[in-house]
């Protein structure tokens, strides 16, 4: 069976355990896309909980599950291509809470399979929690309706992650799970590459022709592929760790493969936050390495010529994808001129901010909670807005003023004798640009992507902390 393979750092079995990935997303092709029954989706990822639950091997299948919440190649996106259960022709429950109540269930409840690291982020929790709490009464207060009510059942197992995955991997079951994902981001990544050239055929296919439900194309130049995105920055943040701190489990050479492809990704993504923060993480590599390093100046203008060489090799549609991508981000110039719109690129500061304030100023020091009023005005593409929306000033101070506290932590933090953790602070903060510019990632409507992410950078601190106390 696919589930009781086992991964190792040899390269064979990094091979099978990729085709067992790609054996599964092909199955969830043909189940959820191909087939037009009601049940297809059920069965596929019913078929998925039941063999994550059973199996004992949880460093493949926490790998597989991290790879499906970032919807690698755009598939299960959109709604219903996600719903494990229909309830009504425009209603359904995701696979998502259902992962997450499943992660839960097998390894926080369940004393066998619990976890034995210390979660040294708990104490970052508390005021969080407590405020949940509240948010929940006061969505009572100002109403819930069954749309509210629904969507945020879907949406509070999210948290759950937060108590197992910090504590799930020891530092070698986190080289391993890190060996599944750099090797799917590198194979994931050059079929995108490939399919932006073929300007979105693939997708096409694999989809049976349900691309029309997700943008593909603006203004009918630019491929827009954003699957897997969330895979790509996470290989920056943790590959940028190991070369900075000189970790032996990966040579420095695959760690720069892997997170070069995976900024090339994200900057023909043409998504301008991610862009942003993906080129933060690089400029703090470049200065970590050569400025404090002092190398010589010489191997400045050596990477630089290899850039523009390699500039050169890709090829044609591609390298004008990239171009039109950059001039997307140049558009950002005319943002602080006073454009709202960005030329035209972008509506959240000229409509959707407006129509989301003129709610926000009815209760602006609290918010409205879990309500029907929050669930109604909500927009994920303005997230800080929307934290203001649901937990008011209050709310918002207090989310922004835990991740400050857990940046101040990281950055002060030693183990060894060395602040290894600075680079994660920094992963964090391109987590927080990309919140700020493009997308909710920590608020109080938590995606699971965004989740587990931060959970996982958090694992490699407390695995980390846990072999220094030994």
């Amino acid at each position: 069976m696919i589930y009781r393979y086992k991964t190792s750092n040899i390269p064979i079995k990094n091979i099978l355990t990729q085709l067992n990935i790609f054996i599964l997303l092909i199955l969830g092709c043909l189940l959820v896309y191909g087939n037009t029954s009601i049940y297809a989706n059920t069965l596929y990822f019913s078929f998925l909980i039941i063999c994550f639950f059973y199996s004992k091997n949880r460093v493949f299948w926490l790998a597989f599950v991290f790879i499906l919440f970032s919807y690698p190649f755009m598939l299960f996106y959109y709604r219903w291509d996600n719903w494990i259960f229909k309830l009504t022709s425009t209603v359904g429950i995701s696979f998502v809470p259902i992962f997450c109540l499943a992660i839960f269930i097998k390894y926080y409840l369940n004393k066998r399979n619990k976890p034995t690291i210390l979660n040294h982020f708990r104490n970052f929790y508390i005021l969080i929690g407590i405020y949940l709490i509240f948010l929940l009464i006061l969505g009572l207060y100002f109403g819930i309706n069954i749309k509210s009510s629904f969507t945020y059942l879907q949406v509070l197992p999210t948290f759950l992650l937060y108590l197992i995955i910090p504590i799930i991997f020891n530092e070698k079951e986190l080289i391993k799970f890190n060996t599944i994902i750099f090797y799917f981001v590198i194979i994931h990544n050059l079929i995108e590459f490939l399919d932006i050239g073929l300007r979105g055929k693939i997708y096409n296919m694999i989809t049976f022709n349900s691309a029309s439900k997700n943008v593909i194309l603006e203004k009918e130049e630019l491929v827009r592929l954003t699957g897997g995105i969330v895979l790509s920055l996470y290989s920056i943040i943790i590959s940028i760790y190991y070369i900075v701190n000189k970790e032996k489990a990966f040579k420095s050479r695959f760690l720069v493969l892997v997170s070069t492809i995976s900024i090339l990704y994200i900057f023909l993504s043409a998504t301008r936050g991610w862009m942003i923060a993906s080129a933060l993480l690089l400029l703090y590599f470049l200065f970590t390495f050569i400025i404090t390093k002092k190398k010589n100046i010489a191997l400045i203008f050596s990477s630089l010529i290899l850039l523009v060489i390699t500039y050169f090799l890709i090829p044609s549609p591609i390298r004008r994808n990239l171009e039109l991508s950059l001039n997307r981000l140049a558009t950002l110039e005319s943002l602080a001129e006073g454009n709202l719109t960005a030329e035209g690129t972008l509506i959240r500061l000229s409509e959707r901010v407006p129509k989301i304030m003129s709610k926000i100023q009815e209760s602006p020091i609290i918010g409205f909670g879990y309500s029907k009023i929050s669930a109604e005005y909500y927009d994920g593409h303005i997230a800080n807005h929307s934290i203001i929306l649901m937990g008011g000033i209050v709310g918002l101070l207090l989310i922004w003023g835990t991740l400050f506290s857990i940046f101040i932590y990281l950055f002060q933090i030693k183990v060894y004798k060395s602040h290894r953790f600075r680079s994660l602070a920094i992963g964090l903060i391109s987590i927080l640009v990309i919140h700020s510019t493009s997308r909710n990632m920590i608020s109080y409507y938590m995606s699971a992507d965004a989740s587990f992410l931060i959970c996982l950078i958090f694992n490699l601190v407390n695995s980390s902390l846990t072999r220094s106390l030994k």
